[in-house]
């Protein structure tokens, strides 16, 4: 009888011991599986620093199979760290990461003025994410001058023997200074609290964008002069000078209402903030054709032989939504993953981006011809109100000439063009127009002839 309940008593304590080492086993596993997971993540984003990789993982973005990495020639892009295959979705940005107009307006020091609907209604949404962009950069700048502060004043008191000393030598600080404090929204640090969110966004942001808003006056004359591009440039820089000038009131009224230092945002940071959006700015076919910043996803370069896009899956995300991107095509660990841009030339890509595709290689690559309506003939202004009451424009559409073909519609705009004689009359030009182009709607022009059209005639 002894022994038996010897045997019982060492059987029984002999199975919780085994179920405690069990249980160690899995957790020791599950940590495992953790600082892998953890590793790995830390790996892909490549080359991010710390902060932004931190910034990242907060607002719940994840590399996927793609890590940031220098690519040469084309700077920094996003490099497959594993194997992708075509039709994989490799890129997920929540929708609380894209910085969409909403988002600008409500991180913005100066939404108490944005929000009244005066204003946004007479603001369009490139201009309110300029606006953020160029605030986003001036509270940065003065974060890294706070930053400056702290550090002489720690070597100050370091090198000192007597605090008095240490306290006037620290001088004003950058949060205490009553011309960035006074803002309605700033706290202590003098960051507003919804800029803070988006500093580390800031440092992943080029501190020249490269666009055509970057040339000097000069250079946009001399090298362009007797190039269609040239029309392009002026378009670009005279509308960004035009916005510039529409944002004036806003600013003025937001440093007369203490929302921001006076000068904060001023002319060198505004284009700059419109420059980035020539280069970053996505828009969302999923969404309206809503405008967006994209995080992490901006680092995708472009390549003229792809044809996917990031865009907006409202079932993404748990059904939140997300910026998402599916490729084209397989890739292999170490290729660099592009996406299209849209079907543009080597001259758009380089006024808005900054570079510029191999000629040889570029199927997009066309000569922007125009063919508006010449003033002198006599029948231009029968011309132009026929060409309007169809929603076209006598300027004329640019129509890109390739060498195998012709645009499509190029041909009937050519001959509308050139037709009639003093004596043609209204009507004559009418039914020409009607035979050419169609009956009159008030509707946009049809693909064949609308601007930029990239349909073409063999």
């Amino acid at each position: 009888m002894l022994a038996s309940r010897t045997s019982r008593t060492k059987q029984g304590l002999a199975a919780p011991r085994g179920r405690r080492r069990m249980q160690c086993k899995a957790i020791l596993q599950q940590l495992s599986s953790l600082f892998q997971a953890n590793k790995q993540v830390q790996q892909n984003f490549g080359d991010v620093s710390p902060s932004v990789q931190a910034w990242y993982r907060e607002q719940r973005l994840e590399p996927g199979p793609l890590e940031l990495k220098d690519c040469g020639a084309e700077g920094r892009g996003l490099v497959a760290s594993t194997r992708i295959k075509k039709g994989q979705r490799i890129v997920q940005v929540p929708s609380q990461t894209a910085i969409t107009p909403e988002v600008a307006v409500q991180s913005s020091s100066l939404r108490p003025i944005l929000q009244q609907q005066q204003e946004l209604s007479s603001l369009p949404a490139w201009s309110l994410l300029a606006l953020f962009l160029a605030e986003l950069r001036y509270w940065g700048a003065q974060a890294h001058l706070r930053s400056q502060t702290d550090e002489d004043s720690n070597n100050n008191y370091n090198s000192s023997s007597s605090s008095s000393n240490n306290n006037s030598s620290r001088g004003k600080e950058i949060g205490n200074d009553s011309s960035i404090g006074s803002g309605r929204g700033s706290h202590g640090s003098g960051l507003p609290p919804g800029m803070s969110n988006w500093l580390p966004y800031l440092e992943a942001l080029p501190d020249e964008p490269g666009t055509v808003l970057s040339w000097p006056q000069q250079q946009v004359q001399s090298l362009l002069q007797g190039s269609p591009l040239l029309t392009k440039a002026l378009s670009i820089t005279n509308g960004v000078a035009a916005s510039f000038e529409q944002l004036q009131p806003t600013i003025k009224r937001a440093e007369q209402d203490g929302l921001i230092p006076e000068k904060a945002l001023d002319k060198e940071g505004v284009y700059w903030a419109f420059g980035i959006l020539l280069s970053r700015l996505v828009r969302l076919t999923g969404k309206g054709d809503e405008e967006a910043l994209v995080p992490w996803a901006d680092f995708l370069n472009h390549s003229p032989h792809v044809g996917c896009h990031l865009d907006w899956d409202s079932a993404a995300n748990g059904g939140q939504g997300a910026v998402v991107l599916c490729v084209d095509a397989d890739y292999q660990p170490g290729q660099q993953v592009y996406i299209s841009y849209g079907d543009k030339t080597s001259g758009q890509l380089l006024l808005s981006y900054g570079f510029c595709p191999t000629p040889s290689t570029h199927p997009h690559e066309a000569y922007l011809l125009r063919l508006g309506l010449i003033q002198a003939d006599p029948l231009y202004a029968m011309k132009a109100r026929a060409l309007s009451k169809r929603g076209l424009d006598a300027d004329g559409p640019e129509w890109p000439l390739k060498l195998d073909g012709l645009p499509a519609g190029i041909v009937s705009w050519a001959a509308f063009r050139a037709a009639g004689s003093a004596q043609t009359s209204e009507s004559e030009v009418e039914a020409l127009a009607t035979t050419l182009f169609g009956e009159p709607s008030g509707q946009a022009p049809s693909p064949s002839v609308r601007a930029g059209s990239l349909a073409f005639e063999e």
